[in-house]
């Protein structure tokens, strides 16, 4: 695929946008922890459940908490060691880190049906679920999603989800962070093949990507900016990023922050990538 450098602004009529970003880890509390020390304001962790064929709940052996920004969150999320079969388990086996990027998108079964035709395999739109108790209002979150086969996204779990209940998920109460964060500003994924994987992104998303310079593309989504980049473009900007050899990987997390610019920080949380880059909105 032959990406042509443009600086045009893309469709403002984008469906889709991000909806969430997850680390996942085999030890939730630790994880939690050192979130928690970075200034980020995280939730009670929780177990998440699924509906089977039969209605029935069952448990996804997995818990998670969350940073809950404006429009976007951060999922810190554990998964049973055990739990071989797992939908997160392709990734887990490098190590916890940034695993998950979930884009939001309200007419799912229509993106469902335009992904299936792209050729991207989806699986079957799931239903989840997972309570809330924090803020003043408590209940059971609802979500429908679908993800995209582990074989086409070695940069992590790529799926799209319908949030049915944000009232309860973004809930002014946990919003306010003491290091000032706001909302995702953007997700900088590294590629080996960054043509093929924005091919892949394109297809996903219904959407033509911005190239502003080198080896390197942008999806402008409403709120947040999706960026492939080639490994050696990664590297060349955020040396902390990535390491050897060259691999597929969610490496850069940008969010806004309400400090002043002089407060800008740059970390990276070993064992719990990826280089996260708080700086003023």
């Amino acid at each position: 695929m032959a990406l042509q450098r443009s600086t045009a602004r893309v469709n403002d009529n984008a469906r889709s946008s991000i909806d969430h970003v997850g680390i996942a880890t085999f030890d939730l509390d630790a994880l939690r922890a050192l979130w928690c020390a970075a200034g980020f304001t995280v939730t009670t962790p929780k177990s998440l459940r699924a509906l089977d064929a039969s209605g029935a709940s069952q448990s996804l052996r997995q818990r998670s908490c969350h940073a809950v920004f404006g429009h976007t969150y951060l999922e810190l999320t554990e998964v049973e060691r055990d739990a071989l079969d797992h939908h997160l388990a392709p990734w887990l086996h490098t190590g916890a880190g940034l695993h998950i990027l979930a884009f939001g998108d309200a007419q799912l079964e229509h993106r469902h049906a335009a992904v299936a035709l792209a050729g991207l395999m989806p699986s079957a739109i799931a239903h989840a679920t997972r309570f809330v108790n924090y803020g003043t209002r408590h209940g059971d979150a609802q979500f429908d999603w679908f993800m995209l086969p582990p074989v086409a996204t070695p940069e992590g779990l790529v799926c799209m989800v319908r949030n049915t209940t944000r009232e309860l998920v973004f809930q002014p109460e946990v919003q306010h962070h003491g290091n000032g964060a706001l909302d995702i500003r953007e997700v900088i994924v590294s590629a080996v093949e960054w043509q093929r994987t924005c091919a892949r992104y394109t297809a996903l998303l219904g959407l033509s990507p911005v190239v502003p310079r080198g080896e390197e593309a942008q999806f402008r989504l409403p709120g947040a900016i999706l960026t492939v980049m080639s490994t050696s473009a990664l590297r060349a900007r955020y040396p902390l990023a990535i390491g050897d050899p060259p691999r597929d990987a969610l490496a850069v997390l940008r969010i806004a922050t309400s400090a002043r610019a002089r407060d800008l920080r740059l970390m990276r949380f070993a064992g719990s990538g990826p280089l996260l880059i708080l700086e003023p909105a």
